[in-house]
């Protein structure tokens, strides 16, 4: 990187100096970072500790790629402007400036009614809601916008499947032809395209109500298509299961059959928002058997201001691993007024209150309208597992259920109302353990690990290393969270080694880096080496130090020596 130029040419040093002291007379003080300054000092800098020292500042570490800049601790009481005034004042400083905040960039899509999804993004316009009282969708977007490789089972009152928002991503049985009369693949259901109708017990699954559209809209909403509304996956494959009539009312036998397709005929998540007091066996039985099959199955808690714990209510309230119970807050991140709760019995709460989505377009033609409900908030939570079964296809099903309850918003006003005490953050959630990347390996007096922390729920990092005869990978060495380097210093000289890291929390482990090598050097004079390695924000000590084993050996060897003489 050549140094800026001194006098003329396109971007002199002075003029970034001029535009560094400029940005620092409008900058708010929780635009950067307390504490900390970023310095460049100019080529050829003999001292730069003397010139830290100066003020009292101290290096945090050296900005990887970019020569003599280094990330710099100010003194207590300092604050960063005059630090940075300071700094300029050097002769051996080319320039200063604070260490400002960035913030990602959110994916908005182009949704007509985008701005009236609160649950989504809530930027206050809505029934005088509270700002950021949301799942921070558009970050989650960032990172994936979810997969037709995911398939949600709705169990429901069905889906218009012509709706111009839904039709897209409605399920499709590829191994049956429709309409020949035959059932060919098999699976108990004739010409079986799109799902089925346990009601009419025929292959319609069209919704002659407006419940299951709703819902089937919140899931999975074509995203970004210019028209309507988002759902929280913009590609996922709805499976329409029909079980409620027009009056809104299902019975047993069609749902514990509806859940029984979904999980024989390859859905990954079903949705329940339907619920009632009476404990019905046969559909437990159900709910067990997708368990069994590892399939997700979120329900509803209740509207009707109810303790679950006191009075169950079902299938919610079935003690099954699989099964989410989600309770709804409303445009103020409060429990909605109709919620049901249950600090035992009931997951996590979702967006509930005033939700807008999908409606059938031959009953209203509008096709778009609000409800609300705890049938609302579970849809939120089905889509938010969709994304997270996208990008962590690793996962086991029981791991994409923990990393929903354990990431989420904590608040003080639910607390107690639910086991998490928390309601569904879908950024936390996906970026929890997303995969480290740009992992360098570079011959210093060691070899030195370098890569980007990406995730933002890891315990910790896992490193793995084998040489250049090693066909596999072995485990290596652990680091704390937010480590981005690691130096290993139990190298042979003009041996090659490969390596790659993954994060891990108590739930699992993220994707492989890319990998990296690097051939150790020769030691320069004074450097030692020893053994192990060392990361620069702490380690785990669970290694045995070779090089420590080495010296008290040779100690050893030469304390024996001595006796026999």
């Amino acid at each position: 990187f050549p140094a800026l130029s001194a006098a003329g040419g396109d971007f002199s040093v002075q003029q970034a100096r001029n535009r560094i002291l400029s940005s620092l007379e409008t900058a708010s003080p929780d635009s950067y970072r307390p504490g900390e300054v970023i310095v460049k000092y100019k080529a050829g800098a003999v001292n730069t500790q003397a010139v830290n020292e100066r003020i009292g500042a101290m290096t945090v570490r050296e900005i990887s790629g970019l020569p003599e800049t280094a990330l710099v601790k100010i003194p207590a009481g300092m604050s960063v402007p005059d630090a940075v005034r300071k700094f300029m004042e050097d002769p051996s400083v080319e320039y200063a400036e604070p260490n400002y905040i960035w913030h990602i960039n959110s994916t908005i899509p182009d949704d007509t009614y985008f701005s009236q999804q609160w649950a989504l993004h809530n930027m206050g316009n809505t029934m005088n809601s509270i700002p950021d009282a949301d799942m921070d969708i558009p970050e989650a977007w960032d990172i994936t916008t979810g997969s037709r490789d995911i398939v949600v089972a709705v169990v429901d009152t069905g889906i218009d499947y012509g709706h111009p928002d839904l039709g897209l991503n409605v399920w499709q049985n590829t191994d049956e032809t429709i309409d020949n009369g035959i059932d060919d693949d098999l699976n108990g259901y004739i010409d079986d395209r799109i799902g089925w109708d346990f009601v009419n017990e025929d292959n319609d699954p069209l919704d002659d109500h407006l419940h299951g559209t709703h819902v089937s809209g919140i899931i999975g909403a074509l995203g970004n298509n210019g028209t309507g509304v988002a759902g929280v996956n913009w590609y996922v494959r709805i499976m329409p299961l029909k079980v409620c009539d027009a009056d809104g009312y299902c019975s047993d036998a069609d749902i514990a059959e509806a859940i029984d397709y979904a999980t024989t005929n390859g859905a990954n998540i079903i949705n329940a928002s339907l619920g009632g007091r009476n404990y019905s066996q046969v559909v437990f039985d159900a709910v067990w058997h997708a368990a069994n099959n590892s399939v997700l199955f979120v329900a509803a808690a209740g509207n009707d201001t109810n303790d679950n714990d006191n009075s169950p209510v079902y299938p919610s309230g079935y003690d099954v691993w699989n099964v989410i119970s989600v309770a709804a807050t409303d445009q103020d991140d409060r429990m909605a007024s109709f919620s049901n709760y249950g600090a035992t019995t009931v997951d996590v709460f979702a967006p509930g209150n005033h939700t807008l989505s999908t409606w059938p377009v031959y009953l209203f033609p509008q096709g778009y309208d609000t409800i609300e409900g705890t049938s609302m908030a579970a849809p939120h939570v089905s889509g938010l597992a969709a994304l997270l079964m996208d990008y962590y296809r690793h996962f086991t099903t029981y791991q994409i259920k923990q990393t929903i309850l354990t990431f989420v918003d904590k608040l003080p006003q639910l607390s107690g109302y639910v086991a998490t005490s928390g309601r569904v953050n879908a950024y936390k959630a996906v970026s929890s353990l997303l995969t480290p990347t740009d992992l360098m390996a570079e011959p210093t007096n060691s070899i030195t690990l370098k890569w980007s922390d990406n995730a933002t729920g890891e315990d910790g990092y896992y490193i793995e290393r084998r040489s250049l005869l090693d066909t596999t990978f072995s485990y290596y060495d652990k680091v704390g969270a937010n480590t981005t380097e690691y130096i290993d210093y139990n190298v042979n000289v003009g041996e090659t080694y490969f390596y790659r890291v993954r994060a891990f929390n108590s739930i699992g482990v993220s994707l492989y880096s890319n990998e990296a090598s690097a051939t150790a050097p020769n030691p320069d004079s004074g450097s030692g080496g020893g053994g192990g390695g060392c990361s620069l924000t702490g380690r785990y000590s669970d290694r045995i130090d070779l090089g420590l084993i080495s010296v008290v050996a040779v100690m050893l060897s030469v304390l024996l020596y001595r006796r026999r003489k």
